[in-house]
């Protein structure tokens, strides 16, 4: 059981078991702050009600999905985003594509300029060096 002071907010990690029906009287070690500690209500068992299939949600129809599908979503600490545009395979492609054709275009300027690299900043004489193009 997770006990933290009412004093200073320390937290500690009591066993449940170490604490009696009655209660039982903590210190704190930080700030030797005594308070009171009743341990934890037993769960509350409840008769089994089985759920009849009225209870049962219906299949929601092809329009609610729709409409569910142009919800916002949420992000992982609570912040609602707007629903993202579908994007066209053809536009992501042409990212892929010019993604690739700006890497291949530095790499062939580090190899072009190498002298001027080099020149410009020593220590890629060690990364020229260990491909063989100094």
């Amino acid at each position: 059981m997770l006990i933290s002071c009412p004093s200073c907010a320390a937290t500690y990690d009591v066993p449940e078991h170490l604490l009696s029906a009655q209660g039982q009287m903590l210190r704190c070690s930080r700030c030797v702050h005594e308070w009171m500690v009743m341990p934890p209500p037993p769960p509350v068992v409840s008769e089994h009600v089985p759920l009849s299939p009225s209870l049962y949600p219906e299949p929601p129809d092809l329009e609610s999905r729709e409409a569910a599908s142009v919800m916002p979503a949420l992000t992982g600490r609570g912040k609602v985003r707007p629903p993202q545009p579908p994007v066209e395979p053809v536009a992501l492609a042409m990212a892929w594509v010019l993604t690739v054709f700006v890497i291949v275009s530095l790499g062939w300027g580090a190899v072009r300029w190498r002298g001027e690299v080099m020149e410009a900043w020593p220590p890629s004489q060690r990364a020229y060096s260990a491909l063989g193009l100094r």
